[in-house]
């Protein structure tokens, strides 16, 4: 999990992907902006990542309220393989 300051599309996001093989656990999930906290919601950017083995699947992926940062927090519950 990180405040990476780069967008999933970004160049550096997807390089870190394709050498990692990781995967956002925010993928096909929408925007679901996290930056910055004083803009109204749809003005958020996706800016703080979870990235996760893709054996990995994502139960819950959600953006919680800002608690004295600029950013909002990620709520992910990760799923184990069988």
């Amino acid at each position: 999990a990180a405040d990476s300051n780069a967008t999933p599309w970004s160049g550096p996001m997807r390089a870190l992907s394709a050498r990692t093989g990781l995967v956002d656990a925010r993928a096909g999930r929408g925007w679901l902006g996290t930056w910055p906290t004083f803009l109204p919601s749809v003005f958020l950017r996706p800016i703080d990542h979870v990235l996760h083995e893709p054996t990995l699947g994502v139960r819950r992926f959600a953006v919680t309220e800002s608690f004295g940062s600029d950013h909002r927090g990620l709520a992910v519950e990760l799923l184990l393989p069988r």
